[in-house]
């Protein structure tokens, strides 16, 4: 812009009574801050990444407590504005703090950019659910004070934790707890019956909820006349 069209933007200001006691160099200050805050909202005000593909395994492990789940996380991406930094957030479901990956994207052949984490190792100790939703997303630093999340990035993985078939929502139980006799009476036709519901094994969790890999591997129970049905 040169120094006649700044003249003549003055002057409109000025007639317009927009801007009163506008010169030059006032001028050039505004068009100067209105420049960077287009830049910088062009930079950091909206999220500049397009997701072509993303992917998360599990390791298969023995899902009784404690058990520590392994897995890896991996996202594929374009962008016109490299971020200076990237992390993966991995939320666990238990309450525990979130897990944090330094990522620096890789940039492919094809000009989309990769980031990949893998060993994500988490234990659990818990005898309450069967199983927990595990969140996983990518974030970029914005330049200024924060990390944004790429909504398309976000992965959920199931991990199941089973524990003792007594604890939770499951109970080892008979029915009649007691059921006397008569020396010299006869017992015709009675049998004590197996109420016992084993954790995890049932269809849904201590919510209600579906399990996606309820615990239906086989058990081994016994009973003995004279002790505690638990």
């Amino acid at each position: 812009m040169d120094n006649n069209s700044i003249d003549k933007l003055g002057n409109r200001l000025r007639n317009r009574s927009l801007v009163k006691g506008l010169n030059k160099k006032n001028l050039l200050k505004i068009l100067f801050c209105l420049l960077i805050f287009s830049n910088f909202t062009a930079l950091y005000g909206q999220e500049d990444v397009v997701v072509t593909y993303r992917s998360s395994g599990l390791v298969n492990v023995s899902p009784c407590v404690p058990v520590t789940h392994e897995l890896d996380y991996e996202c594929r991406f374009t962008t016109s504005q490299l971020a200076s930094r990237y992390r993966l957030y991995v939320f666990w479901g238990d309450g525990s703090e979130v897990s944090r990956f330094n990522l620096t994207p890789e940039l492919r052949p094809d000009g989309v950019y990769r980031v990949r984490q893998e060993g994500i190792f988490h234990t659990y100790n818990t005898d309450t659910e069967c199983e927990y939703a595990v969140q996983l997303y990518l974030v970029y630093w914005n330049g200024v004070n924060d990390y944004i999340k790429i909504a398309a990035s976000e992965e959920w993985k199931t991990v199941s934790t089973w524990h003792i078939d007594s604890q939770a929502n499951g109970r080892i139980d008979m029915t009649p707890d007691t059921f006397f006799v008569c020396e010299g009476v006869p017992v015709v036709d009675f049998r004590f019956q197996d109420v016992s519901v084993y954790a995890c094994n049932n269809q849904v969790d201590n919510q209600g909820n579906g399990l996606t890999n309820p615990n239906r591997e086989g058990r081994w129970q016994q009973y003995v006349y004279g002790t505690s049905a638990s």
